[in-house]
């Protein structure tokens, strides 16, 4: 799986997002069901508009304050925000422009590649941040009952080009998801695995997250290095905002993301800051909600003779792979780690 390579843009480059007729609006968010949430506070797309058959100018708001997506070190916006609004408009798209019906027509996420132009995503200091993405989508199956599109997408702040992203889906009908799903689950052992003990999440600062009730990860039962246990809360706003049958691909996807980020400041200590600035990820199996899942990190060598950090992740359930990940991020500065580091 490539490593999608940052570029830095120049500042003067403007937005070629035409503005040919009415552009969407900002004004305010988009319906829930038409990006797949519940709560109000989860809607990130406010608006879009067709520039072509298949190409779309898509508006989003990025929130100043949020529960989960924070600041970054640096003070750039959450990366996170970025492939979330993706998949909103993934879905805004599919539902407005495509005809997918509302319900009975589940979505299913292949494949998302992202990377984030230089010198970061800019943070909403005061209100919310403006986005504007410029979508180009391709019609990948065409079947009764089936719909499959792959979208290329731009995300422009003030003007300027900020990211990218890739992402394949498939809409399908319900009899059709059901056969798939059931394709596509890990089959447990034939004997039971014995209850394990309640896992203890680890430090948030560890993970690179603020609030506790946010971790994703705890060791594992056994001393495996580079290992984690997810540990699942299906009350949390965010990671659990609708019912699911099985794990939502975003919380897989931060879970890679922390485990990223817990790799390396074992490696680095509190100096050890790390975010990603592009991805390339393939979901593979659907994951049970009620079996346990063991997330794990394999940092490539010498990652600082590129000044990157790239990780090799996946999840595992039953010893099956649910999702493998490559995450690059900035490595942080032994030098600078070695300054930071605490006195014994």
């Amino acid at each position: 799986m490539p490593v999608l390579e940052t570029t830095a843009i120049p500042q003067q480059l403007p937005s070629p997002v035409p503005t040919v007729g009415r552009g969407p609006s900002h004004a305010l968010p988009t319906a829930r069901e038409l990006v797949h949430k519940t709560q109000p506070s989860e809607v990130l797309v406010t608006d879009a508009a067709r520039l072509g058959e298949d190409r779309f100018a898509v508006a989003a708001l990025w929130p100043h304050d949020h529960l989960l997506y924070q600041p970054v070190a640096g003070g750039a916006a959450d990366p996170t925000l970025l492939v979330e609004t993706a998949r909103q408009a993934a879905a805004h798209i599919s539902h407005r422009f495509y005809d997918v019906p509302l319900r009975g027509m589940p979505f299913v996420l292949t494949t998302f590649e992202a990377d984030i132009d230089a010198p970061g995503l800019p943070h909403a200091h005061a209100g919310a941040l403006p986005v504007l993405l410029d979508a180009v989508c391709t019609r990948t199956t065409v079947s009764p009952g089936r719909l499959g599109l792959a979208m290329e997408v731009t995300f422009h702040i003030g003007g300027l080009r900020r990211g990218r992203a890739r992402l394949r889906w498939e809409v399908m009908g319900e009899r059709r998801y059901a056969i798939l799903r059931g394709r596509r689950c890990p089959t447990p052992p034939p004997t039971p695995l014995p209850p394990s003990a309640p896992a203890l999440p680890l430090p948030p600062h560890v993970v690179g997250r603020r609030r506790a009730a946010d971790v994703l990860l705890a060791p594992p039962p056994g001393a495996e290095p580079d290992a984690w246990r997810l540990v699942l809360d299906r009350g949390h706003p965010v990671y659990f905002d609708h019912e699911s049958d099985h794990i939502p691909g975003m919380v897989l996807l931060e879970a890679m993301r922390q485990a990223a980020h817990a790799a390396t400041f074992a490696a680095s200590g509190p100096a050890g800051s790390w975010s990603p600035l592009s991805l390339a990820v393939s979901f593979e199996l659907f994951g049970a909600l009620d079996a346990p899942v063991t997330v794990h990190a394999h940092r490539s060598p010498d990652p600082e003779a590129s000044g990157h950090a790239d990780f090799h992740l996946t999840a595992t359930q039953f010893d099956r792979t649910l999702v493998r990940a490559r995450l690059r991020g900035a490595a942080p500065s032994r030098r600078h780690a070695a300054e930071e580091a605490p006195a014994c």
